[in-house]
């Protein structure tokens, strides 16, 4: 694993990378999150190389100055990808619903383990306390009992992701895009893409389809709800033919 720094507006964005058989993949976290998000993943499948920046105003980067936007990242990270808004969400309620996760920027945590009960009881009830990965994720949160976080950057990012403009039909080559199977709870759609959708792209002449891989058993140990066996369904792909 290496850790470097990639000059973007405003300062610079830490980058972590581990490398594995694959082709690079980038993996962006969400609004309210950091880069050891993939802390998961990088255990299930450490074949992969993945490249996982802090995005500003989280983690490692919260001091990058400058306004958070889509747009910001996408110029940070030459990437977007469009968002469904959920039923009933508005502009005007995005801090709301954003509660939780902004809360602990406004909070001080005396010890690690204090921050991993505030993060199981809130924005991630399905994972187990004492996952060392979840440790890990914390641990890269905080700085002097305090959660690297900008809250103004996470409302900013959550307005752009459901109500800006995304630039995802100017791609004009083929991609992959893989996701979480659920996005509110077992067996709920996915919040960008669902199986069968077909993305007309008459632009540069190709759909992009999405499937559905088979579903496959493995020990999972991780997901308190699911318990140490457990059916997990893949990633689906998206792919652009």
């Amino acid at each position: 694993m290496t850790v470097g720094r990639v000059a973007v507006c405003g300062g610079d964005l830490v980058v972590e990378t581990h490398t594995g058989t694959s082709e690079p993949i980038v993996v962006v976290h969400g609004v309210s999150s950091q880069r050891r998000l993939w802390g998961w993943l990088r255990a299930e499948s450490p074949h992969l190389t993945l490249v996982a920046p802090d995005l500003r105003g989280r983690g490692d980067s919260v001091d990058v100055t400058g306004p958070s936007s889509l747009a910001r990242h996408a110029a940070d990270l030459d990437g977007g990808v469009p968002v469904a808004p959920p039923a009933g969400l508005t502009r005007e309620s995005v801090a709301a619903v954003f509660a939780d996760r902004i809360a602990r920027t406004r909070q001080r945590f005396d010890a690690v383990e204090d921050y991993v009960d505030f993060l199981v009881s809130t924005s991630l009830p399905l994972l187990d306390r004492g996952d060392p990965l979840l440790r890990a994720y914390a641990e890269h949160d905080l700085v002097d009992g305090s959660v690297r976080l900008s809250s103004d950057a996470v409302v900013a990012d959550a307005e752009d992701v459901f109500f800006g403009v995304s630039r995802f039909r100017e791609l004009t080559m083929p991609i992959r895009l893989l996701h979480a199977q659920w996005s509110v709870g077992a067996d709920s759609a996915p919040n960008v893409l669902t199986s069968g959708h077909r993305c007309s792209r008459p632009d540069i002449g190709h759909p992009a389809d999405v499937s559905r891989p088979r579903l496959h058993d493995h020990d999972c140990g991780r997901c308190r709800r699911c318990g140490s066996k457990n059916r997990r369904r893949t990633a689906k792909r998206v792919t652009a033919q």
